[in-house]
């Protein structure tokens, strides 16, 4: 369905942000000045040359048609592209440890509500604005590491560890297992480089997931309950900010563990903390409830253990024909981080 000059020039626009490119450098790959670019924006001027709507459109590197076509615009708007994915996979290949040190100071602060709008972003299945934000936030984090005053430094690495994070689920979730190994490897360096349960907690899911996509789902089993062995003490402590984590790291390991499907496997839930007993705390040592013995078989109760779950029988859901490809989004985008 081909579209008006406004339309068109709506869409150059809004690839043009889309790619995080200004105004005079898009003119400049496309060799035209920035009052052509303004009137082809603002629907004065329109593109009606095939040349030149595929000179745009490369640029832009989207197809022409979604530029010209208002259907074609719409599902290539709400899906994550190879461009972006591939801007995620650049952005790891940066280190700007080895470039010139930067002496402005990190905004740690403003940079830590960037990286909750896009973690947000990432929970509501937005994952174009992911794609489009993650590439620039983790070169941010990344030098605010390099920048943060000592007293900031917990929450700088935070920040990046949420950043690398995200690139890895990101890459997971378009089968770039390999690079996501190498993003949830760095949030994990990056957590033990302060040694902070909360860094190390996240970190340890990443990892376990991309051990998961590559079939070490032995390994992720272990990788969980060793965190989560590690951070047993803490969580009584600061359960606000721990609870949370500790039993993600306990459901994860039974869900790997699950689909192992291998009964010799040990339950998580009966993994002893190490350490002598004396050391183990009493609300996290599994038990075998007791009772007092029945008077008649027809009131016996079945024997109880720790990991006696009740039966349940799981049918597959047939596939739905809108079910969106892996990088359509299916909700809103999220309200705006304040600056």
């Amino acid at each position: 369905m081909p579209d008006t000059a406004g339309g068109i020039g709506r869409r150059v626009r809004y690839w043009r942000l889309r790619r995080n490119l200004g105004r005079k450098q898009f003119a400049d790959m496309i060799g035209r000045s920035t009052s052509w670019l303004d009137k082809v924006e603002s629907g004065e001027r329109d593109l009606v040359r095939l040349p030149v709507i595929e000179l745009v459109a490369d640029a832009l590197a989207v197809d022409p048609g979604v530029l010209t076509d208002a259907r074609a615009a719409a599902r290539a708007a709400d899906c994550v592209d190879a461009a972006e994915v591939g801007a995620i996979r650049a952005a790891l290949g940066r280190y700007p440890g080895l470039a010139t040190a930067d002496t402005r100071p990190a905004d740690v602060a403003h940079l830590a509500r960037q990286a909750d709008y896009v973690d947000h972003a990432w929970t509501s299945s937005h994952f174009t604005t992911v794609a489009r934000r993650l590439p620039e936030l983790l070169g941010a984090a990344q030098r605010a590491v390099l920048a943060a005053p000592p007293a900031e430094q917990v929450d700088a690495h935070r920040i990046l560890v949420t950043s690398y994070r995200l690139a890895s689920s990101m890459l997971l979730k378009f089968e770039s297992h390999d690079v996501a190994w190498l993003a949830a490897d760095r949030a994990m360096h990056t957590a033990l480089a302060v040694d902070d349960t909360w860094s190390q907690a996240r970190a340890t899911r990443s990892v376990a997931r991309a051990m998961t996509a590559t079939g070490q789902r032995a390994e992720a089993v272990e990788i969980l309950l060793g965190t989560s062995d590690r951070m047993r003490r803490e969580v009584a402590g600061r359960p606000a900010s721990l609870l949370s984590l500790h039993g993600m790291l306990h459901l994860a390991a039974a869900i790997t563990a699950a689909e192992r499907e291998d009964a010799s496997w040990p339950c998580p839930c009966t993994r002893r903390p190490p350490g002598p007993p004396s050391a183990w705390s009493a609300t996290t040592t599994p038990t075998t409830p007791t009772s007092a013995a029945p008077t008649s078989p027809s009131t016996a109760s079945p024997p109880s253990s720790a990991c006696t779950r009740p039966e349940r029988h799981w049918t597959s859901p047939r596939p739905s024909a809108t079910t969106p490809s892996p990088g359509c989004r299916r909700n809103a985008a999220p309200t705006s981080c304040s600056t």
